[in-house]
């Protein structure tokens, strides 16, 4: 269970809480602090020695994933968790995840978030029982293995709600439905997938580093969370191929249904046309026209129409366009 620091050499504070710490109280200790601010950044400076620049860099929301190397024990890494309430229309990254910095080294990682993430207590729990398990001690290593493996997992729910999202659009394109705003619909899906996508292979550089930094020791486990890496970028890949023959197909089909209807009206002009030059013939106003003054020249002129329509009507049916 999470329980509040109240050491003298630490200041008793709602938000910084510690996860797990090995009962001799000499052990790694997982310390997290949800919503840090300056009073936390000048105490994890003086209690852990870190760098003030990178220390700042947790401050920032909009920090995009990566990985830093303090020495050969410690490092300092900012991973990108799903946000489940997120807008529906994403604009950035920033608009779809949030913030995790941890700080790791021999005896400690610090998590600093703004948002509570109850994972956090879940996977510490689950390090506990499997310290108690195996009885021996868990290292920050594994704890920074889960956390990995937990945020990338986190992106297998959108993709499984956009999976649903492009299979919807599908059957609504092939029974050509009217779905209002459907090409716009399409644009913000393909959108979040890009957004997605590329989260996912930032996300890469801190997997892959954490691998060679604590990987030696840890080898199952952080092969685990590279291939999960792996199986989240081939999955929005595939999303993404989706997403554009979908787009194509759209645009296909609109442009089919466009050509039937310049086909219709072709057939439609071709069959008025002559029709139209007779009429206009017929139509001019000169006294010297021979069949003006003739009996049977308005039902003449019928004739000839109807015939030229037949004559029209077969060329068409022959050349199978009808």
């Amino acid at each position: 269970m999470a329980e509040n620091l109240t050491s003298k050499s630490e200041p008793n504070n709602s938000h910084r809480h510690i996860l797990l710490q090995a009962p001799d109280q000499n052990g790694p200790v997982w310390l997290d602090i949800s919503a840090p601010d300056e009073e936390d950044i000048a105490y994890l400076s003086e209690t852990y020695h870190l760098h003030p620049l990178t220390l700042q860099d947790c401050l920032q929301p909009d920090h995009l994933p990566k990985f830093e190397q303090a020495d050969t024990h410690s490092a300092f890494m900012i991973v990108r968790v799903y946000d489940p309430q997120c807008k529906n229309q994403p604009d950035s990254i920033q608009d779809i995840s949030n913030k995790i910095a941890v700080f790791i080294g021999p005896d400690f990682i610090v998590t600093l978030h703004r948002t509570e993430y109850p994972f956090l207590e879940e996977l510490a729990l689950q390090l506990q029982e499997w310290s108690q398990n195996a009885k021996k001690g868990w290292t920050p290593a594994q704890a920074l293995g889960r956390i990995l493996r937990e945020c990338g997992a986190s992106y297998l729910l959108p993709a499984q709600k956009i999976e649903e999202e492009i299979e919807y659009f599908e059957n609504r394109i092939f029974l050509r439905a009217k779905t209002k705003d459907i090409l716009r619909a399409l644009y913000h899906l393909k959108r979040k997938i890009s957004l997605f996508r590329r989260i996912v292979l930032l996300s890469r550089e801190p997997v892959n580093q954490s691998r060679l930094h604590f990987g030696h020791k840890h080898s199952q486990l952080f092969q685990d969370v590279a291939d999960r890496q792996l199986e989240l970028e081939i999955l929005f890949e595939q999303l993404s191929e989706n997403m554009n023959q979908l787009m194509n197909l759209y645009i296909s089909l609109a442009s089919q249904r466009t050509n039937e209807v310049m086909r219709v009206l072709t057939i439609f002009s071709v069959f008025f046309l002559p029709l139209t030059f007779i009429v206009g013939v017929y139509g001019m106003n000169f006294t010297a026209m021979p069949e003006l003054s003739w009996e049977y020249g308005y039902p003449g002129v019928w004739v000839l129409m109807i015939f030229v329509t037949l004559v029209v009507l077969i060329w068409f049916k022959t050349r199978k366009w009808l």
